[in-house]
């Protein structure tokens, strides 16, 4: 069993960042993230504050639509062309399709996060250019660029060269500059004050805040394909963005009510509380967030990606496949 779901989740991931539009909105996730110093430079409160919100806000919404446009693509599309009929109809359970898809998902995000998260903290490193005297620190602004380049250029060549697929050669050759450039520049002198205490030169708490909206994402994506063995892609979108929506205005619309009202009280331990996993006030102060924190949100995370994984299962099941 676990050869054949293996096979599924790596065909899978292999097939989601082949996606042009998956590589389209990732591009454009780091390219608003590494740009936010010059979107903040003209507000008149915490500039770098802005960029840790701005950066933490980017990698929730654009984690959200690459779930949804990953669950879509290797699963209602598949459906759709029959082609899923020449997995099943193979010595391969349904439980077995569902479980591989979802792990290469999993995988795809999880890539990429990573690179989000990188080129967060280094463009916090890089600081805000709020007055022309402001010293920059131009260690991690080439190492941004050197990663952005190198990637593009080595996907590029690859393709012309290799008939590699652009959009999936630009996101491993990415994983691979993006992480020399973010221990290079690490190690550089920095210019913030407060990081030159520190002998790995970046600003952990936001790497912290940006790796625990991970599993937040894991389990809309989870969302995303318990939606997509039903629905087509329109209505996959609908359904994940009510949940999103709830997950983030449900503990303000309800936490108060709850108190005080047993329904609501029912539905608001029942909803997924996105905000539970959204540390940007933290990140922005620069307060340590507690592991224990992080594993009990962890815990949280993976009971609600059982959860909808078994409804994504019994959905499955008994959904008729072939025309």
């Amino acid at each position: 069993m676990f050869p054949r779901i293996r096979a599924i989740a790596g065909n899978t991931l292999s097939e989601t960042l082949r996606q042009p539009v998956f590589g389209v909105v990732l591009l454009a996730a780091l390219g608003l993230i590494a740009l936010s110093p010059a979107f903040t430079m003209f507000s008149l409160v915490n500039h770098i504050r802005l960029v840790k919100d701005m950066g933490l806000a980017t990698l929730l919404v654009a984690g959200f639509l690459l779930a949804v446009l990953a669950a879509t693509a290797v699963i209602t599309e598949e459906i759709r062309k029959q082609t899923v009929l020449t997995v099943v109809s193979k010595p391969v359970g349904r439980f077995e399709f569902i479980l591989g898809k979802y792990l290469g998902i999993f995988a795809a995000l999880a890539i990429a996060g990573y690179l989000m998260i990188l080129t967060l903290a280094m463009t916090c490193r890089v600081g805000v250019p709020a007055a022309v005297t402001t010293p920059l620190d131009v260690g991690a602004i080439i190492g941004l660029l050197a990663a952005f380049s190198l990637a593009l250029l080595g996907a590029l060549v690859a393709n012309y060269l290799l008939d590699r697929p652009f959009p999936s050669t630009a996101i491993l050759l990415g994983v691979l500059t993006f992480t020399l450039a973010f221990v290079i520049v690490g190690f550089l002198p920095p210019v913030a004050e407060s990081l030159k205490l520190i002998t790995f030169h970046y600003d952990f708490s936001i790497i912290l805040a940006g790796a625990l909206i991970l599993p937040a994402l894991e389990v809309l994506a989870a969302v995303a394909v318990a939606a997509s063995t039903r629905l087509n892609p329109l209505l996959t979108l609908g359904v994940c963005a009510v949940f999103f929506g709830i997950g983030l205005a449900g503990d303000y619309a309800l936490g108060r009510l709850a108190v005080s009202s047993v329904p609501a009280d029912l539905v608001y331990r029942m909803m997924f509380n996105i905000q539970i996993f959204s540390l940007a006030d933290a990140a922005s102060a620069g307060r340590e967030i507690p592991w224990h924190y992080i594993g009990r949100a962890a815990l949280y995370a993976v009971t609600y990606q059982a959860a909808a994984l078994s409804a994504a299962f019994l959905l499955f099941e008994s959904r008729e496949v072939a025309r």
